[in-house]
């Protein structure tokens, strides 16, 4: 004899177990074989019921009573989970619970550090003074460069490893020319743009030629000049005479010859020789033009971009007073100072590190 069940007919002998779906815990229940149990004391073993059922369909796995498909549902909906029975490998609800919290609250904390933002990295582009070249900077640029950021150190056209390009015709353009091609051949865009010293000069008439390159200037204890006026405009009679004596005897009037390491030290308030060696033993004789050129502007100064001073106080340079006197006299200037000589970058590189970072 045969009787249906859904949409499916099944020997009556092999019928699937009858459940009461509002069944309670510890309620007897018919066990597909005329006899009864209590559901709490048969929990997640298979009826004969279901295992005929099983044979029926060819040996596929059996069907959980309807019992325990209200036990696991949750669990298997959320987790996929198929084993519906309690082994040595199975999971109770509790377990399971457990589990999908602890899940929940990794996926929140991994989805938060995903979203968090990382640092942005900036590009910052260092122009030396007077005399220097690139390697002044070899103990900032390490530290930039460990923080993230790209690093282009610049050297002038007749200076350090570029002297022997030194000619009667290097003049401020030069220099400006110089670090415009260093923005257009390393395809720099949003630069921190740093001047030390004379450099002031030259990052101002580079601001002025590709202020949509630059996103902050930096002067470094630097020279600020009002547009047509030279270095030497601001140098006292005697000095800016000293100098051109000094160009005359060394080079026939080309250059101005670099300090003796004892003038070194003092000017710029070192007190570790291995300083001043490696100062004195890398400076070169700088093109006196650049001194005798006028910074010529066809915008404002510093074209709007934002503008930092930074001020070397102990000991302080005496030539660079006046430039540190029209900055305080100006607006839109933020100024930072460093308790160092004129050299910080060498002697103080942590703390002019801190000050770029923070721009």
């Amino acid at each position: 004899m045969k009787r249906a069940c859904g949409s499916q007919v099944f020997p009556s002998d092999h019928l699937p177990p009858r459940r009461n779906p509002c069944r309670r815990r510890g309620v007897l229940v018919d066990d597909g074989e005329g006899r009864g149990g209590h559901a709490e004391a048969r929990k997640g073993a298979p009826t004969r019921g279901d295992r005929a059922l099983a044979r029926h369909e060819g040996g596929r796995r059996a069907r959980p009573s309807p019992g325990l498909l209200r036990d696991r549902r949750c669990c298997s909906l959320l987790h996929g989970i198929n084993d519906y029975s309690r082994g040595e490998d199975g999971m109770d609800r509790r377990q399971l619970l457990q589990g999908s919290a602890l899940l929940a609250f990794a996926t929140q904390v991994t989805g938060a550090s995903a979203q968090a933002p990382s640092p942005e990295k900036k590009t910052y582009v260092l122009v030396p003074g007077a005399f220097w070249g690139a390697w002044v900077w070899r103990k900032v640029e390490p530290k930039l460069q460990s923080a993230g950021h790209r690093v282009v150190s610049v050297t002038n056209t007749g200076l350090g490893e570029r002297s022997h390009l030194l000619s009667r015709e290097v003049n401020l353009d030069t220099f400006v020319k110089d670090v415009v091609g260093v923005f257009t051949y390393n395809d720099i865009t949003n630069a921190v743009l740093v001047g030390h010293s004379f450099a002031g000069v030259t990052i101002t008439a580079v601001a002025d030629a590709i202020p949509d390159r630059i996103r902050h200037l930096v002067y470094l204890d630097a020279l600020v000049l009002e547009p047509g006026k030279s270095a030497f405009d601001y140098s006292a009679p005697e000095a800016r005479a000293r100098s051109q004596k000094a160009a005359q005897d060394s080079s026939g009037g080309i250059t101005i010859p670099p300090n003796p390491p004892e003038a070194t030290k003092k000017n710029l308030g070192l007190t570790d020789d291995e300083d001043v060696r490696l100062i004195s033993s890398h400076a070169t004789p700088h093109p006196i033009a650049t001194f005798e050129s006028p910074l010529l502007l066809k915008n404002e100064f510093g074209h709007g971009l934002p503008k930092t001073y930074i001020a070397c106080t102990n000991p302080a340079l005496p030539s660079i007073e006046g430039s540190k006197k029209r900055v305080k006299e100006q607006q839109g200037w933020n100024w930072k100072e460093i308790a160092s000589g004129h050299a910080p970058m060498i002697t103080h590189p942590d703390e002019l590190l801190a000050i770029l970072l923070a721009l």
